[in-house]
């Protein structure tokens, strides 16, 4: 019997981050040292846990 985790269903949903957030009991953020690599860490209720990578890009710019 293969049960499958709250990871796995959240992994495939269409929005996987929206899934994970809905769905989460503690989340974690794991910072690199320049934060090229930061990646945050869902964890859900059966044990489980997905990671996503972090990045940072230009979105915006302004001036005052």
């Amino acid at each position: 019997m293969n049960i499958e985790t709250i990871a796995e269903q959240v992994q495939r949903a269409p929005n996987p981050y929206k899934a994970a957030i809905a769905r989460l009991i503690r989340r974690e953020l794991i910072n690199s040292e320049d934060h090229q690599g930061d990646k945050k860490i869902i964890h859900f209720e059966d044990g489980s846990f997905i990671a996503f990578a972090v990045s940072y890009a230009p979105v915006e710019l302004g001036q005052l």
